[in-house]
Formats: structure tokens, C-alpha cells, sequence
């Protein structure tokens, strides 16, 4: 009989001991699965964190390239314009230079600046002979004007043919405002001689 209760205490232990043993085994698998879903996760966000970097960043260069090859067209469009013929008024002409002005953009958090050297297409009207000593007399006074308007421009406001224009034409509007207060306006064109923003 006490081999019996032996043999039943040691069964017992042996059952234990198995169901500790499969307790521990089962957890343990648990652990691993645990794992291996946490790592699967954490690679699934690194990879998917680092194909969202790729396309934000590819398509910000995209976005450089056709603005790029745009304003390369531009160019190229300027350069195959045929050169406007001069009008009647035009050819009996002359014209008075003015020194090169350079300005910083009105451009927050970035320098931006256009250098701009101008020349003045005056009627023939007004004689060179005795004007261009007037104009010398009067040259600071336009390049300061010039300085100041082109400081309180935007990089948008001088990009492109359209916006080029309207500036010499806003400057050509204004040069004669200040030079021919009273009477009809002599300076027929502005004339670019240098335009460049950097």
C-alpha cells in the first residue's frame, strides 16, 4: 500500500511537472508569437514611414523639375520673339541710360534681389542736345524712385514676360509723371539692358 501511494504521489508529481512543462511551453510560444507580431509591426511602420518620405520627397522634386523646365521654356520663348519693329515716333528717337540699380525682393524669410539696368527712349521731340544735361541733373532722383519700387516688389512680381512688362511699363509711367509733370509724356519706352533676380 505504500508503494502504491508512492507510486500515486510520484504520478502526481510526473502530472505536474507536465502540466508545468506545457504551462511553460505555451507561454513561451505566446512570448515568441508576441514578438515576432511586434517585430512584424515595427518593420511594416519603418517601411511604411520610410515609402511615405520617398513620395513626399519625390514629388517635391518633381514639382522643382517642371518648374524648372517652365521657366526654361520661358526663356527660350523670349529668345525665338521676333524684336519688336520701332514705331515712326520711335526711330526719330534717342536714348538716355540709367545707372544699374540693384534691390532686395519683398521676400520674408528668404534674399531674394533683382538687378535692373534700364534705358530711357525719349521723344526727339525734346532736343538731346539740351535735355540729356536736364535728365543727368534728374538721374538720382529716377534711380532712387526705381530703388524703392523695385524693393516693394514680390519675386512673383518680376518673374516672366507679363510681369516684365508691366514693370517697365509702371516705371515708364512714372518717370514721366516725374519728369514731365505738365505736360504730355516723352519717355515712349523703357528699354531693358540687364533684368536679372537671383
Amino acid at each position: 500500500m505504500a508503494d502504491q501511494k508512492e507510486n500515486e504521489e510520484v504520478k502526481e508529481d510526473e502530472a505536474k511537472e507536465q502540466n508545468s512543462e506545457e504551462t511553460a511551453s505555451s507561454s513561451s510560444k505566446a512570448n515568441i508569437v508576441m514578438w515576432a507580431i511586434l517585430a512584424t509591426v515595427v518593420l511594416i511602420g519603418f517601411s511604411g514611414g520610410y515609402g511615405a518620405a520617398r513620395i513626399f520627397a519625390s514629388s517635391e522634386q518633381q514639382a522643382e523639375e517642371v518648374a524648372a523646365q517652365q521657366q526654361e521654356e520661358e526663356e527660350k520663348a523670349k529668345l525665338e520673339e521676333p524684336l519688336v519693329e520701332p514705331t515712326k515716333e520711335e526711330e526719330n528717337s534717342w536714348e538716355f541710360p540709367l545707372d544699374t540699380v540693384i534691390a532686395n525682393l519683398d521676400e520674408p524669410g528668404v534674399t531674394r534681389y533683382v538687378r535692373a539696368a534700364l534705358i530711357l527712349r525719349i521723344s526727339n521731340d525734346l532736343p538731346e542736345a539740351e535735355y540729356k544735361a536736364v535728365l543727368e541733373s534728374k538721374k538720382s532722383e529716377l534711380v532712387d524712385w526705381l530703388y524703392s519700387y523695385m524693393a516693394g516688389l514680390s519675386l512673383e512680381d518680376v518673374q516672366g514676360t507679363r510681369n516684365l512688362e508691366r514693370f517697365k511699363l509702371e516705371v515708364q509711367k512714372n518717370f514721366n509723371d516725374l519728369l514731365f509733370p505738365d505736360s504730355k509724356p516723352m519717355i515712349i519706352r523703357i528699354l531693358t539692358k540687364e533684368f536679372q533676380i537671383q
